[in-house]
């Protein structure tokens, strides 16, 4: 008895630890997924300023043409 008491809590520990472990790699694929996600949203905040300043100068330099007739 005290052998199969032994090895039932080995089983039920290795079982936790195995729990543990999912656990922790379904937060890492979590964060990454967010990370990647902000990056994403960052990355298009970028290309729209970008867009705003080119169309702005193309604007200006359209003006200044204008002027200089």
């Amino acid at each position: 008895m005290y052998l199969n008491s032994d090895y039932c809590y080995m089983v039920h520990k290795e079982h936790h630890q195995d729990l543990l472990r999912e656990a922790e790699q379904r937060r890492l694929l979590h964060l990454a997924a967010n990370g990647a996600l902000l990056q994403a949203r960052i990355v298009r905040r970028i290309a729209a300023a970008v867009k705003a300043l080119l169309h702005v100068r193309r604007q200006r330099s359209l003006a200044v043409r204008e002027v200089t007739r």
